[in-house]
């Protein structure tokens, strides 16, 4: 399926409002013909953008029909002004579109500390809100970047009750990317027929492998959110429990959806050159499994090193050694690829040409096998290179 056409039921649409001083598409609208359930899930920074706290009122009855997302100004640590703003972005959509204000969610994504433009945004909701399209979608994901390279989305049908349902993604982020329940800005829409009951516990657990497992830099923005709006337009019969084999199928979809949206927010991490997945088995358990490839995924000696071709298994199991809590590294694996370098305490025997070609490609894989039980975790990040620091030193100027 095209990614840039929608589940059933659903338009979307973009525009340029001039919030960028690139001229670049900086608002984005998303619709639904009906009313959908509704959940997101926000960071655990207890620092948090108006947009959030505007959101979680409007979900308080677990539905929406609209999402507005402006890019280039967060609306954070925005004060009374920001939440009014964020109120205003809302109801300016809900008039464009002919709904209440509560059935709107927000977003905002950009600069911290800087009030929204209201005139150029009020402008752009009634541009796009007058252009919504059924194959809107890739021009949706456009409007949300902001240090991105590229558009992230998503798009899978899968079979459900007989007929055919379909998930489609967008999500935004390039740096200030760690884990405390969501990593950026995402929204994934389905016409599948998901009950308001089981709307967030379906994303909570989809979002626990695959964007609460993914890490550029270690540190969350207070904008971060997924949204999940699903308007049942696939029709068949309501889908009210997870443990059902049709609530099981869409479970497994949705996690799909999110991992091929996490994997693609990791290849374009800020500056980055190589995609990193950490594999960690043998724990534990997967508290454990999942500390200790995260303590790997964070450490900026291991992501260093990566950027440079240099197989120094020293960096990785000293993080190892940092974040195991019952684990003994000394009983611990590390392959590079499919090269052995560690092995219970002490340097295996390899060849460090092939050691320097497991790290060669734009994709890297870390093994580390703990010999302590049957529990396991994966995790994604990049490779840490002089290109971040340059992105960052001048992000605001």
């Amino acid at each position: 399926m095209d990614p840039q056409n929608l589940p059933r039921g659903f338009r979307a649409g973009a525009t340029a409002t001039g919030v960028k001083a690139s001229g670049k598409p900086d608002l984005s609208i998303l619709y639904s013909e009906v009313p959908c359930a509704a959940a997101a899930v926000m960071t655990q920074n207890r620092l948090k953008g108006a947009a959030l706290y505007v959101t979680s009122e409007h979900l308080r009855d677990r539905r929406a029909q609209a999402v507005v997302i402006n890019s280039g100004v967060a609306n954070g640590c925005t004060g009374d002004q920001g939440m009014k703003d964020a109120r205003e972005m809302a109801r300016l959509t809900a008039e464009a579109l002919h709904l209440r204000p509560d059935d709107v969610l927000v977003a905002s994504t950009g600069i911290i500390g800087e009030f929204l433009p209201l005139e150029k945004i009020a402008r752009g909701i009634r541009e796009v809100a007058g252009s919504l399209s059924p194959d809107g979608g890739l021009d949706a994901a456009k409007g949300i970047m902001t240090t991105d390279t590229v558009p992230k989305v998503v798009s899978k049908e899968f079979d459900l009750d007989g007929g055919r349902a379909t998930i489609w993604g967008m999500c935004k982020g390039a740096g200030m990317i760690h884990p405390r329940l969501a990593t950026m800005l995402g929204f994934i829409l389905t016409d599948a027929p998901i009950a308001e009951s089981i709307a967030r516990p379906v994303l909570l657990e989809a979002v626990r492998t695959t964007f609460n497992r993914l890490t550029v830099d270690g540190d969350m923005s207070p904008s971060d959110t997924v949204m999940l709006l699903a308007n049942r337009m696939a029709g068949g019969p309501i889908i009210d429990r997870l443990d059902s084999a049709a609530g099981k199928r869409f479970q497994e979809a949705l996690r799909e959806v999110c991992g091929a949206l996490a994997e693609k927010i990791a290849r374009d991490g800020e500056g980055a050159t190589k995609l990193i997945r950490i594999e960690v088995t043998g724990a534990s358990d997967e508290e454990e499994a999942e500390r200790i490839a995260r303590g790997i995924a964070t450490s900026n000696l291991v992501k260093t090193a990566i950027a440079g071709g240099d197989p120094n298994w020293g960096r990785i199991v000293s993080a190892l050694g940092q974040h195991a809590t019952v684990t003994d590294p000394n009983r611990a694996k590390v392959r590079l690829g499919d090269v052995l370098v560690y092995d219970d305490g002490v340097r295996a025997e390899y060849s460090e040409r092939k050691a320097a070609e497991a790290l060669a490609g734009n994709e890297v894989t870390i093994h580390v096998h703990l010999a302590e039980g049957k529990a396991s975790a994966r995790y994604l990040t990049c490779d840490f290179t002089e290109e971040y620091v340059k992105i960052n030193a001048d992000y605001h100027t």
